[in-house]
């Protein structure tokens, strides 16, 4: 039986700044790089026989599997491009009230 789990990644400085990051980037925030941790302990519960951990080229998502990756025991992540966000054009890095300004 083949198992896939889709996880997002953390809380990025620009989610807590309610801003847009389409393919653009931002780091975790310390709860991010906790729940990421969150995450890798409760998979590493699962026990599970993991082929292939793989997550977009992004680094908010290299960040958040590499933690989880940690955590969990898991092979490190390869990126896969097929996997990256979309961008959202020029509402990129804006937050709601930008938009609502332009």
């Amino acid at each position: 039986m083949i198992e896939i789990y889709v996880i997002r990644h953390g809380e990025t400085e620009w989610n807590a700044q309610g801003r847009f990051q389409g393919k653009l980037d931002s780091i975790l925030t310390n709860t991010g790089a906790k729940q990421a941790e969150a995450v890798g302990k409760r998979l590493a519960k699962l026990d599970l026989s993991v082929d292939l951990f793989v997550t977009s080229p992004l680094g908010r998502t290299r960040q958040t599997a590499t933690i989880i990756a940690g955590s969990a025991h898991l092979p490190a992540a390869q990126c896969d491009d097929r996997l990256a966000e979309v961008s959202l054009g020029s509402w990129d890095g804006l937050t709601h009230i930008d938009i609502d300004a332009q």
